[in-house]
């Protein structure tokens, strides 16, 4: 296909370093919990390795959230002046005799400079200054990346468009120092809670019977690195924007179907924590916890259905319900009535795509994976001798 585009080794060429530190760290916590997970019952007694480890995870997440907010501390925004009027194209329609400008409706709350998370709102005007109608005028809005249509304008008339968008911030406003350190304090608490694990594993009592074992443990990390390397392939822009990715959700959702529900989740909650930690990104408060923690776990509720075709329609719905909210908390005070609509058609084009893509890969997938044998081995029964 011509439209494919393997972009991997280019993204991966343009990893910083403080990235590759905090995927890292992640994968070194992921190990962590995992070898909990399949040793806990081994702690109980162990008071003390326990506490340790509960600092450690506390820690990380400390850590975590530290970057987001120095994100949006240092991130000095854009000022009120600065704001671009002119970031639009028209390049449909006969618009010689038709002006366009931007009327800011919104203005920061210090009176200075929009700060992360603030939203910047406008109408976007056209006016036919012409002796005649003009019509299917189609404009692009490069700064919330919304396509406008007017279908006629007469002589004389003018047409309205309320949009904006939110001032959003990323880890290059922090300086590398602090980067740095923060990303190798993470690294230490997964270290801290990978040995304390280790320690729990290697005690002598014996480890009670326990669902997860190391082949899933093995599994959960195959679906992970797959779904971030999927993500990378990028098949085309849905019509209202996103972009419909190689059946990146597949992988999450088929570790879902063979190990069950709650691993799954885990294991999707990891995927948007990689998805986060990859290009940090901050545009609202409500999208770090709904657009990347919450909204790929969710994906492991295909393990609901024990059809994996079934499993992921149920698990790319429950996506984007969480994106259709997390939309809908963005636009309400800019679209206002709109907001709802505009993050269901947005979020439900692309989402629409990408769930039937892996509704339709699911099938052969399904065959070759019971072919093949993959999944968690079932405990022979013995009969009971007569």
């Amino acid at each position: 296909m011509e439209d494919v585009k393997f972009i991997l080794f280019e993204k991966i060429e343009k990893i910083k370093t403080v990235q590759w530190l905090w995927i890292a760290a992640a994968i070194v916590v992921l190990a962590a919990v995992i070898l909990w997970a399949i040793h806990y019952r081994k702690a109980e007694g162990r008071k003390g390795v326990k506490i340790v480890a509960t600092i450690a995870v506390c820690f990380f997440c400390a850590l975590f959230l530290a970057q987001i907010i120095l994100i949006s501390v240092n991130t000095e925004g854009i000022a009120a002046d600065a704001v671009p009027t002119d970031d639009y194209e028209v390049y449909e329609g006969d618009v010689d005799n038709v002006t366009f400008t931007k009327e800011f409706t919104s203005m920061p709350k210090n009176g200075k400079a929009y700060r992360v998370g603030e939203r910047i709102a406008y109408k976007f005007i056209a006016t036919n200054n012409g002796d005649t109608a003009v019509e299917n005028i189609t404009v692009m809005d490069y700064a919330p990346y919304k396509e406008w249509t007017i279908a006629r304008l007469e002589p004389g008339q003018s047409v309205e468009k309320e949009s904006g968008y939110y001032v959003g911030g990323d880890a290059s406003a922090i300086p590398m120092t602090v980067q740095y350190v923060v990303a190798a304090l993470a690294i230490l608490s997964g270290v801290v809670l990978l040995v304390s694990g280790i320690i729990v594993a290697a005690s002598k009592r014996e480890v009670a019977p326990h669902k997860t074992d190391v082949r899933a443990m093995t599994y959960g990390a195959i679906c992970v690195a797959m779904a971030f390397v999927l993500s990378y392939i990028k098949l085309f822009s849905a019509p209202l924007g996103g972009s419909v990715t190689l059946a990146s959700m597949l992988p999450i959702m088929l570790y879902a179907n063979l190990y069950g529900t709650k691993r799954g989740l885990l294991v999707g909650l990891v995927y948007g924590l990689l998805q986060f930690i990859q290009k940090p990104e901050i545009v609202h408060w409500a999208q770090v916890v709904l657009d990347y923690p919450l909204a790929f776990t969710l994906i492991g509720l295909a393990g609901l259905s024990k059809n994996l075709p079934v499993g992921t329609l149920i698990g790319g719905f429950a996506r984007f319900v969480i994106h259709a909210v997390s939309g809908f908390l963005f636009y309400s005070e800019v679209l206002d009535g709109a907001a709802l609509w505009y993050s269901i058609t947005y979020n439900g084009a692309y989402m629409l795509f990408d769930t039937l893509i892996c509704f339709v890969l699911a099938f052969p997938v399904s065959a070759l994976v019971k072919r093949a044998d993959i999944g968690p081995k079932k405990k022979e029964t013995v009969k009971a001798a007569a």
